[in-house]
């Protein structure tokens, strides 16, 4: 009975979108559904906490609170001996040359949302895959930093009249940026992000523009890369995932000042404290209902309702798992090339280098990428450049014996 009331509320759900825009106009019917649709969904699902993690194949204590592991939703469950070398296995991945299969439905904004949500929280280290660096929640730290030290070296910290709460910026042909990491030479981490103690840089290291995480190894490809101050060692990865951490920035600083006019008493830490919480609201707002109204099966829209959550069975704190980090892969979606300033940009040639965005400001950026039709999911469709990110994923699943699942 329980699994037939299942399959008629998802009939429901997922029919009908015109009778759920009458009905939803009632607001206290919209959050009574919009409880009823989480819970389901959520119900789907063990509750946490999860017995097992990547720690070891069995539960204990620390695999029950040790957070710098990931999560497990399965049990693992190892792998047989002749499985085919892993290279074999990705080329079901690869897309045939001339172009990959359009998507009938997102544009490239859509993928670039999603690059610039899950590296917030989707987080695997890359020295150990069985850990992750993530605080397990969504909570920009791609702009605000994942630790207070990476939040406090990113904030100006003045009192001055019309600076408190800000984020530190630069202005680049009459437009704010996050300020560079780098000075002019491309190879040194700027003063003010440097440990004087250590030597060592406080912020995390862009992934993948370095050979070490020094002050002092050589640029990428011995060229001069634009690369910014932020809080995420992915918030540069291209000059798109930088457009977003771009506008939230500017988002927070305006916001800022806003507190600051009405609020002329407030200090510093109150203006940047409470802007930071209100950016992150925003940021969750557009998560549900924009972004997982655009992806998900149903016709009922959801809302950010915070208190549908508050009496819920499944509340627990949230601990990211392995297979959600192998689950959530939108590399199909990038296409070969992207149209940028009126030629075809090789979606490669962008790759660390924040140059294309400082060049065309983050309006024109922004218009071009919602302007550009995304690739498809699924098999057969990944651009040929991002096959050694689909290796990294068989081998961790491979490597923490994930078992098969669909």
């Amino acid at each position: 009975m329980k699994a037939l009331f299942r399959r008629v509320f998802l009939y429901c759900l997922r029919s009908f979108p015109g009778l759920w825009a009458t009905l939803n106009r009632f607001r206290p019917f919209y959050r009574f559904m919009n409880r009823m649709v989480i819970n389901f969904s959520i119900g789907i699902a063990k509750r946490r906490p999860h017995p097992f993690s990547t720690l070891a194949p069995y539960t204990s204590w620390s695999s029950l609170t040790d957070k710098t592991y990931l999560g497990r939703h399965l049990p693992a469950k190892p792998y047989p001996a002749d499985l085919p070398a892993y290279k074999t296995v990705s080329e079901v991945f690869r897309r045939p040359a001339g172009g990959g299969r359009l998507c009938p439905k997102s544009t490239l904004l859509f993928p670039v949302f999603a690059q610039y949500l899950t590296d917030g929280f989707l987080r695997t280290d890359m020295k150990d895959r069985r850990r992750t660096t993530s605080n397990h929640d969504i909570d920009l730290s791609p702009l605000y930093g994942r630790l207070p030290k990476h939040t406090d070296v990113l904030r100006e910290k003045s009192e001055a009249q019309g600076r408190r709460g800000r984020l530190k910026t630069q202005v680049i042909a009459g437009e704010e940026f996050p300020p560079d990491l780098y000075e002019a030479n491309g190879t040194t981490v700027r003063a003010e992000f440097v440990d004087a103690a250590t030597g060592e840089p406080i912020l995390d290291m862009p992934i993948g523009f370095h050979t070490t995480p020094t002050a002092t190894s050589p640029a990428l490809n011995g060229h001069v890369h634009r690369i910014f101050a932020v809080g995420g060692d992915r918030a540069n990865a291209t000059p798109l995932v930088a457009m977003m951490n771009t506008l939230f920035l500017r988002e927070h600083n305006r916001i800022a000042g806003e507190l600051e006019g009405r609020n002329p008493t407030w200090d510093d830490e109150q203006v940047f404290q409470t802007a930071r919480a209100i950016v992150i609201v925003i940021f969750i707002k557009l998560v549900v209902e924009e972004y997982i109204n655009h992806i998900t099966s149903v016709a009922f829209p959801l809302a950010a309702d915070p208190s549908g959550a508050w009496t819920a069975a499944w509340n627990r704190p949230n601990w990211m798992t392995v297979e959600f980090s192998l689950l959530y892969r939108w590399h199909p979606m990038i296409p070969d090339t992207i149209p940028w300033q009126g030629r075809a940009v090789p979606s490669d040639a962008m790759v660390l280098d924040n140059r294309f965005l400082t060049q065309v400001g983050l309006k024109e950026a922004l218009r071009m990428t919602s302007a550009t039709q995304a690739c498809a999911l699924g098999l057969g469709n990944t651009a040929p450049f991002l096959l050694p990110v689909e290796d990294a994923a068989i081998l961790q699943g491979r490597g923490q014996n994930v078992p098969p699942y669909n």
